[in-house]
């Protein structure tokens, strides 16, 4: 896909998902998080990452608190450097944050780093096949790889 058309597709699909209301949002934050605790209970995952949403993005901590309550260490992703992959740190729903590069919420700087088996990747669209778009910086592109 050229860079222009990626741009573009990020373009549509952030305006689609800002014009959701919210009931359909909570639907979708809802059915996320029951199909998520089924995935983690079906690989045994004793640890998974999630974002803390942001930009109207599928509210991910209904999830989380499923799965800290079932049991499995959670966290969220901190920016290390520019240009670096992602680190994930424990974090569950209450914990605190610390405002990270571009204004993103993350887990405070103190909170323990760990490598989750599941990762849960905010996005703007996927294609048929499963590959993502995201905000175009690259980060989860780099941590997944």
């Amino acid at each position: 896909m050229i860079p222009t058309a990626k741009s573009e597709i990020r373009k549509a699909a952030l305006a689609r998902r800002a014009a959701l209301s919210s009931g359909a949002r909570q639907a979708a934050a809802d059915l996320v998080a029951a199909q998520g605790l089924a995935l983690a209970r079906r690989c045994s995952a004793a640890s998974a990452a999630l974002y803390l949403p942001m930009r109207g993005e599928l509210d991910c901590l209904p999830l989380m608190r499923l799965l800290a309550e079932a049991g499995v260490t959670t966290g969220a992703p901190a920016m290390a450097a520019p240009g670096a992959p992602l680190l994930f740190r424990v974090w569950r729903p209450g914990d605190a944050t610390a405002e990270g590069r571009h204004g993103v919420r993350e887990p405070s700087p103190d909170a323990a780093p760990f490598f989750p088996a599941l990762v849960f990747a905010p996005l703007a669209a996927f294609d048929r096949v499963g590959r993502r778009i995201g905000y175009g910086g690259g980060y989860y592109d780099r941590t997944l790889a």
